[in-house]
């Protein structure tokens, strides 16, 4: 569950009425001390590429895609929305060449690289924030990916029950509803009644769904280029979603083997 005093203290650090803060306004004194205290304000950690490289394996060698297909779940009750971030944050990691990667730089040097040494300080602090505003992580980024699972582990997930299920399958059944040349727009304003839920949360749930590779244009037409709104909302394969590609009910049982 949501802590309100620190989740306040973390979202008004980064969040006005208008959008994004031009500048972070960080706390201080008792609210500092506590948003710290119960892990909503992340203090800097030292990383090196071959560190984040070790910590990407070890948390997708001890996570399960039905562990973080429990987590966007349970989130979808509105009560656990930082649990649905794992989701997505696994699914592109898992698809992340690492030992490609151990030889080149990392997707944000400048934070990573800032010593001759290959160490700096790394800051989780507004990743955090994205994963209780919208449940989403920054997908561009193999350290807040990693940061994103490691939370979920620890934080951990209540038990899925039958409604959480059962809003899965409103979803589900709001995509087969739709005409066939809906887009992913189309999606997330077809779900404002399913789903308590912000436009922006639904977003990130659709392209979450996209990374987990079950929102995803049918494989023949995947050589066919599908016209996409220069300004768009969604990046990857769900970009060129459709209606009529429904959803891959091999991935949907790969992260959701309960929904059977």
């Amino acid at each position: 569950m949501v802590d309100k005093r620190a989740w306040k203290i973390l979202k008004d650090m980064h969040w006005e009425s208008d959008g994004w803060r031009t500048q972070y306004v960080v706390p201080t004194g008792d609210d500092y001390n506590y948003a710290v205290s119960v892990g909503y304000i992340i203090e800097d950690r030292e990383l090196s590429w071959k560190g984040v490289i070790d910590w990407a394996r070890r948390l997708l060698g001890s996570l399960s895609p039905h562990e973080v297909g429990d987590g966007f779940l349970v989130s979808l009750s509105g009560d656990y929305l930082p649990l649905r971030s794992a989701l997505g944050a696994y699914a592109v990691l898992s698809e992340v060449n690492l030992d490609a990667r151990q030889q080149s730089a990392l997707d944000r040097p400048s934070d990573i690289y800032g010593s001759v040494e290959g160490v700096s300080a790394y800051n989780f602090t507004a990743s955090n924030f994205c994963r209780y505003m919208w449940g989403t992580s920054l997908h561009t980024s193999i350290p807040d990916m990693c940061f994103c699972l490691e939370k979920f582990q620890e934080e951990g997930c209540p038990e899925v029950t039958d409604e959480h299920l059962s809003l899965l399958r409103n979803i589900l059944d709001t995509i087969e509803s739709l005409p066939p040349e809906s887009r992913p727009h189309d999606l997330e304003q077809a779900l404002k009644p399913v789903l308590k839920s912000t436009k922006q949360q639904r977003t990130e749930l659709i392209q979450s769904l996209g990374y987990a590779g079950i929102l995803v244009p049918k494989s023949q037409d995947t050589e066919i280029p599908r016209n996409v709104p220069v300004r768009y909302n969604y990046f990857g394969p769900v970009e060129a979603w459709r209606a009529k590609d429904g959803f891959d009910k091999v991935m949907l049982n790969r992260y959701f083997p309960k929904l059977v």
